[in-house]
């Protein structure tokens, strides 16, 4: 027990570490608010400044190492039970790629359009597959239990519905045009380009990014 309160308190705080000090960080260096909307989840650091980078990058690399801490627990409670042995090894190893390519797209710099590009759409894919997993998983749990914990067919349904709008956010036919800017030419004919107020891209990285907080969550909830 006293292993999963420590689990569930660095992850939710590494969490709020990684947003709080990363916009704070942000509109300190640049003077203007940083915004989910149109605004790339590697953009909190890839100006190496701030007084609060450093704080804000020990945050990010601590939220994905301990992202990964909702499968382990998983396989430290169901490692002998042979029947979900393949299901807890998946869910770790979709774990582990999560958090690395998510690491990874606070890396690489939108500019790279085919790269970029290619990372987000792992990183939403992986996702839905780790949702998906924890679902199926936890709903196997519930029908090998006589069907007698409630919590884990709960669990299992809403881990299934985060994968079905992590799936939705993927497929969204706007991301095919995502790069597209918007142009303005003023009267002295120069020409402005800026991004649009909701840039489809960056705000689906931001969706998947907390859809997944909450899928690591639910997760170390239906542990107990």
């Amino acid at each position: 027990m006293g292993l999963w309160i420590a689990s569930i308190i660095i992850l939710c705080f590494s969490f709020l570490g990684v947003i709080i000090l990363g916009f704070a960080n942000f509109q300190e260096t640049f003077k203007a608010k940083f915004s989910v909307l149109n605004m790339f989840p590697y953009e909190l650091s890839y100006h190496n400044q701030g007084k609060l980078l450093l704080f804000y990058r020990f945050f990010l690399y601590l939220y994905a190492a301990f992202s990964i801490t909702p499968a382990l627990m998983m396989v430290s409670k169901y490692i002998n039970f042979f029947g979900y042995l393949s299901y807890i090894v998946m869910i770790s190893i979709l774990f582990v790629i999560n958090a690395i390519v998510f690491l990874t797209l606070h890396i690489i710099q939108a500019k790279f359009v085919r790269l970029h590009t290619m990372i987000a759409t792992a990183y939403f894919a992986i996702s839905a597959l780790a949702a998906g997993a924890s679902s199926i998983f936890l709903i196997n749990l519930y029908l090998g239990n006589n069907q007698n914990d409630w919590n884990l067919l709960v669990f299992g349904i809403l881990e299934a519905m985060l994968g079905f709008a992590i799936l939705i956010i993927m497929l969204n036919p706007k991301l095919r045009n995502w790069a597209e800017l918007n142009t303005k030419t003023n009267e002295d004919g120069t020409t402005i380009i800026t991004r649009p107020k909701l840039f489809i891209l960056a705000s689906s990285e931001w969706l998947v990014i907390f859809v997944n907080f909450a899928v690591q969550i639910l997760l170390l909830l239906a542990y107990l």
